[in-house]
């Protein structure tokens, strides 16, 4: 999968107002080539998608780790529903399910592998 085709997947996943509002910063030939590639998709795997994903919030962990204000960086984005910490998303995420569980007089489901492939769906788990 080349970088155009993980942008579509990135973008597909985020929703059309999401996407939206990235397409708006990108140049006008990058969105035509990515657009493209959104009409196009098909049969991606759901192991493709986790890959791409999960090669996406590796690059953005390196790139926040690396500004002198990094910390203010984490927290900007908190504040506007991005979780950029894997672990830190996967635990809120599983906080909700347990809370929904409790709520509903449920037992939660312990798969560490279906708490990792939603929390890597997400941008953010709860508040």
């Amino acid at each position: 999968m080349d970088n155009i085709q993980k942008a579509a997947v990135l973008l597909l996943g985020i929703g059309e107002d999401n996407a939206a509002s990235v397409l708006k910063f990108m140049e006008p030939k990058q969105v035509q080539k990515v657009g493209m590639a959104m009409t196009t998709m098909a049969n991606v795997s759901q192991s493709d998608i986790e890959s791409v994903v999960e090669l996406f919030l590796t690059q953005a962990e390196k790139q926040t780790s690396l500004g002198a204000n990094s910390e203010d960086y984490l927290r900007k984005m908190e504040e506007n529903f991005v979780i950029i910490d894997r672990r830190k998303r996967e635990k809120s995420v599983e906080e909700l399910v347990v809370a929904a569980a409790g709520g509903s007089s449920g037992i939660p489901i312990d798969d560490p592998e279906l708490l990792t492939t939603v929390s890597n769906m997400v941008e953010f788990g709860c508040r």
